[in-house]
């Protein structure tokens, strides 16, 4: 990933990609020198991230849309995911439709270390209420949690599939059944994958997860975050304390992701008072567009 590691989009770092192939079948290919992860599903393969490596070219672009309609047989799925404004300019929009599919949240991390300011008052309260009432113990994952964190999810996932109606337009339902394949490869390998763990304890058992790592030297990607629905502000408390752990110090930013398109959670990554959102592209071809 040596070109792309100057971005800090949470679909560059392997965890991410390692933890979704149950969902996609990744097929890597050299496209002019370039590493390419195309992504095959029932209905078609798209390409997961712009092409990596060398510098990217609008002549590789075009080779890589060659090869997306070969295997989609002309069909109009073609497209490259995860697109960053910095890559844009290598899509002519004569020839291609750059489509914003959402954002990913960037926080300071000093300022959700400290939840200091007029704009994390809440916040705060909700920290130091978990604190004082719950007296959480925060500390690193290990193996012999696993269980643990498994029934914890399956509360949560109960939670949030009950509170999506049938026709929400937000994240679809699959997704959130997925979910338990990404927790269950963060659980079992986040040693080997370079990830960092860490739980925090209420009465003795394990009542929220958190995990997450490095995209770049100076930004830190939470991968994922599972808190007890039944415990107020305790989301906020791990959210809190990962900010101020030591393993993630040393960075300046940290990356939430994006919302999904739900309006619970967008309301939820803007009250943490973002310093700056980043938007995601999806590019495809303008003949492929219906």
């Amino acid at each position: 990933f040596a070109r792309m590691s100057v971005g800090r989009l949470s679909a560059l770092v392997f965890p991410n990609l390692f933890t979704w192939q149950d969902s996609f079948d990744f097929d890597l290919q050299e496209v002019d020198g370039n590493l390419c992860i195309f992504a095959r599903q029932p209905v078609g393969t798209f390409l997961y991230l712009p092409p990596l490596g060398r510098p990217l070219s609008s002549a590789t672009v075009r080779r890589v849309f060659d090869t997306l309609r070969a295997r989609n047989r002309g069909g109009g799925l073609s497209r490259i995911e995860n697109v960053g404004r910095d890559e844009l300019q290598f899509f002519d929009p004569e020839g291609y439709v750059r489509t914003e599919r959402g954002s990913e949240y960037f926080y300071l991390r000093k300022e959700i270390a400290s939840l200091n300011g007029q704009g994390l008052k809440s916040k705060r309260h909700d920290v130091n209420l978990v604190e004082r009432k719950m007296a959480p113990k925060f500390r690193r994952y290990v193996p012999a949690d696993r269980e643990a964190c498994r029934q914890l999810f399956d509360r949560w996932l109960d939670r949030k599939l009950s509170a999506l109606d049938d026709d929400t337009s937000g994240m679809p339902r699959h997704m959130l059944a997925d979910a338990a394949y990404v927790h269950g490869y963060l659980w079992d390998f986040w040693g080997q994958l370079g990830v960092e763990g860490r739980v925090a304890e209420v009465g003795g058992r394990v009542a929220a997860y958190t995990f997450g790592c490095r995209i770049t030297e100076d930004t830190f990607c939470v991968l994922v975050e599972v808190a007890d629905p039944d415990m107020a502000g305790l989301a906020s408390f791990i959210f809190r304390a990962l900010a101020d752990d030591e393993a993630v110090r040393p960075c300046r930013y940290l990356n939430a992701m994006d919302d999904y398109g739900l309006p619970s959670l967008t309301r939820t990554k803007l009250s943490w008072r973002p310093a700056f959102l980043e938007p995601v592209y999806t590019v495809t071809e303008k003949r492929s567009v219906p």
